[in-house]
């Protein structure tokens, strides 16, 4: 049942985000203080009208064409959108400094600890096999399986999860209508069955290079627990790992 109120405030909450001088930070202290995006964004408007601010010289690039073809996208029920806060928004998140504002879903996060599994896009017999059954090990323990949708052994931890009717998140680096990569289309169906997509880019957002490591942050974040298997040092996994050890979460290595 979509709420009115709530369709709304999600609405003003990704107009607030998109102001300048907003930004991630700005955003949960807003909300921190005030509450509802609402109110948040009439207090910040007042501030910056002090300071004898334009509306146009506050809003950042963010054309009106992408925040309708977003609300539209939530009001037709193709996803769930939630902010920081908001009932519903994933508690994981919030042991980040910097929480996304909004986080777009194609159904309500499932409460349950996820272990994280990641790795090279580049697999052979022995990656593949290996992954797959530490996976596996991963399910019987009560664990959903979180990772980044990619090629390689993202790939074969959310099958995995799938042959075995298990709980899988995918945390996308694009827009929640996107669909990369595109060999992964038939998979992506399956895990809106079996778990959820999730994102904290509008509809319409392609994947460009500089989203998937803050994709990757999001991952650590989620995740109780981190199983990283072999790959280059440049690559998404380090980067998870890395956020994993910031933020305290257990690690493991294969």
């Amino acid at each position: 049942i979509i709420v009115m109120e709530e369709i709304d405030e999600i609405e003003i909450a990704i107009r607030l985000s998109r102001s300048k001088g907003v930004g991630a930070s700005g955003f949960k202290k807003l909300i921190d203080i005030y509450g509802l995006p609402s109110k948040a964004n009439e207090i910040w408007l007042e501030k910056q009208a002090e300071r004898r601010l334009s509306k146009v010289s506050i809003c950042k690039n963010c054309s009106e064409a992408q925040i309708k073809s977003t609300m539209d996208y939530i009001r037709e029920s193709k996803c769930i959108a939630r902010y920081y806060g908001q009932v519903g928004y994933p508690e994981q998140l919030n042991v980040l400094t910097e929480p996304p504002p909004i986080v777009y879903m194609t159904s309500k996060m499932k409460s349950m600890p996820l272990a994280a599994v990641v790795g090279s896009r580049k697999t052979d017999a022995v990656s593949i096999s290996k992954a797959k059954a530490y996976t596996e090990k991963l399910i019987n323990e009560g664990y959903g399986i979180i990772s980044g949708g990619a090629v390689g052994i993202d790939t074969i931890a959310h099958e995995t999860a799938i042959e075995n009717n298990a709980y899988t998140v995918a945390v996308l680096a694009n827009g929640i209508d996107m669909v990369y990569p595109s060999i992964n289309r038939e998979m992506f169906e399956k895990i809106k069955e079996r778990g959820i997509l999730i994102t904290e880019l509008m509809v319409g957002t392609k994947p460009y290079k500089s989203f998937f490591p803050t994709r990757n942050r999001l991952v650590a974040a989620m995740a109780d627990l981190i199983v990283a298997f072999p790959a280059a040092n440049s690559c998404g996994t380090i980067i998870t790992v890395n956020w994993g050890r910031k933020l305290g979460k257990k690690v493991i290595s294969e």
